[in-house]
């Protein structure tokens, strides 16, 4: 072909514009010439700085070539206002002025074959990424929402930022449509949860997405970004598991995983305004990992050379409970909350489940008894549990050993009733021990058992055969429990009375001559009186 060039008039045809520059795909050129082939071509002319003009005349002209091939066809000539209107782009783009970042424009790239967008510093409004050939940044590229449907964004070493601070500014994206280097994203001091569609290749298997859980983060200056890449780690030398010193709750972590190592880069080095974050990094495609409950997030700084640098940060952050998401091969990730800097992140593995299993622990009042309840995710090595009781949060005592259920995987629900609980404000807690002896105690909890104290009328006083218990007030019909004690705090009798506290004969000839406790007690009430036997 010859050469085709594009002008613009705003007074009817008496003046012509210079030859207008071609958005797609040589932005410098001002007329398209030389063979194109036999495929459809795509341009785009930019018009905006005529938007004042109130009628616009716009003509082509056309140069054939002298080949018997040279002839040219127009066709499907559109004049759009792209901030309302979607548009398709087939082939490389070159960007030279603002065309595509007008507020609403939405362009989506589709095609056969793979495109090549470079920036030139301009960027767009919404991008949709619908080419499973993929797109290859040739610089640095900007847009303020990212939707990703279909095919691969590799960057290289430019980065794609997305200027939109809303959560939702990068949508879809999966294992065929992801960014293949790094993405930066634009936040603000909010609750949301940040999705990074991130990878270390172009194939399903590249695909290691990592989410940033906001928590109010807000990092020194104006615009706060968060960017985030991925790679696989060499270990070599001092980048070995040998080097890791590092545990969850006594649990020592005894592998990195090196199939995906995330590099988080703040804004203005990370500076911490206020909040926190945490991350949940998704482990599809991450060989190694052992079983539930077995593997959690490490931290070390970015420019580390030493295993000997990751750290759980057990003492400053959070994982979910044994069998909760983030915990779970099944749940796709792992989550850790509560991080205050930037760096690299990991997926380790400890030398079997980690010992946070205890999914619940309660103790309720009922009937005058405390009832204890636990749940528990796993055991591992697990020889027993104690369940303890305290009345000043302090010094406590054994009052009920349980036995473990050595190694298992399954959930398990436990009970114990204390049918003697403390009156007033007591406290329990679960302590669990292992078959070597080591033990973890758990966060304890309150109860408050607040009954009426009544006296004990007991006759004859001293006794030699048979008392009969009678009581200064009126005792509540129900299930009564009388116990009798001898001085040194050895029980010698428990009756159980269902029915009125009132002349209740109990036979005590065959207790030795000495001081003795009555006790009584039913959901509401407590009594107590002494007695002395011959």
């Amino acid at each position: 072909m010859g050469t085709l060039s594009v002008q613009v008039s705003a007074d009817h045809g008496k003046t012509w514009s210079d030859e207008l520059n071609y958005t797609l795909s040589d932005p410098n050129a001002t007329s398209v010439s030389g063979n194109q082939g036999t495929n459809w071509l795509q341009g785009f002319i930019n018009l905006s700085p005529y938007t004042s003009e109130t009628a616009l005349v716009i003509r082509f002209t056309v140069v054939t070539g002298s080949a018997l091939d040279g002839d040219i066809a127009i066709d499907d000539v559109q004049v759009m206002d792209l901030s309302v209107t979607a548009t398709t782009v087939d082939g490389d783009i070159i960007l030279s002025d603002d065309l595509f970042s007008t507020s609403g424009s939405n362009i989506t790239i589709t095609g056969s074959s793979a495109t090549t967008i470079t920036s030139h510093g301009y960027g767009f409004s919404i991008i949709q990424v619908n080419n499973s050939s993929g797109i290859t940044l040739a610089d640095d590229l900007t847009t303020k929402m990212l939707v990703l449907l279909d095919g691969i964004i590799t960057t290289g070493s430019n980065i794609l930022t997305v200027e939109n601070t809303i959560w939702s500014a990068v949508t879809a994206g999966h294992s065929g449509s992801f960014v293949n280097g790094t993405l930066r994203r634009n936040i603000a001091a909010n609750t949301s949860t940040y999705g990074f569609p991130i990878g270390l290749g172009t194939t399903a298997a590249d695909y290691f997405k990592a989410d940033l859980i906001n928590n109010g983060l807000d990092i020194q200056g104006n615009t706060d970004y968060v960017q985030m890449s991925v790679a696989a780690q060499d270990e070599s030398g001092t980048n070995t598991d040998g080097y890791l010193n590092t545990s969850q709750n006594t649990t020592d972590i005894v592998d990195v995983v090196a199939d995906a190592i995330w590099t988080i880069t703040p804004s203005n080095s990370g500076a911490f305004v206020a909040g926190s974050y945490g991350v949940k990094l998704w482990i599809a495609n991450i060989s190694g990992l052992l079983v539930d409950n077995g593997f959690t997030v490490v931290k070390r700084p970015t420019a580390s050379t030493t295993y000997a640098d990751w750290s759980t940060y057990e003492s400053t952050t959070t994982i979910p409970e044994g069998g909760q998401p983030g915990r779970t091969i099944a749940s796709g990730y792992a989550q850790r909350l509560g991080f205050t800097s930037f760096s690299d992140h990991g997926a380790g593995n400890g030398g079997g489940p980690l010992p946070i299993d205890l999914v619940s622990f309660t103790a309720d009042l009922n009937n005058g008894n405390v009832d204890v309840d636990w749940t528990v995710a796993s055991q591992t090595n697990n020889d027993y549990f104690n369940v303890q009781r305290s009345i000043d949060g302090y010094d406590w005592e054994d009052i009920a050993t349980i036995e473990g259920a050595g190694s298992s995987s399954q959930m398990m629900d436990y009970t114990y009733t204390d049918r003697e609980p403390y009156v007033g404000v007591s406290y329990y807690r679960l302590k669990q021990t292992d078959y070597d002896g080591n033990f973890e105690t758990f966060d304890p909890v309150a109860v408050s058992y607040d009954v009426d104290i009544v006296g004990l009328l007991i006759s004859p006083n001293p006794v030699r055969n048979a008392i009969t218990i009678s009581t200064n007030r009126v005792i509540h019909n129900d299930l009564n429990i009388i116990r009798i004690y001898d001085v040194k705090g050895n029980m010698v009798l428990q009756n159980n009375l269902a029915g009125n506290l009132e002349n209740y004969e109990i036979n005590v000839g065959g207790f030795a001559p000495g001081v003795y406790i009555v006790k009584s007690r039913n959901g509401k009430q407590m009594g107590t009186g002494i007695f002395v036997k011959e």
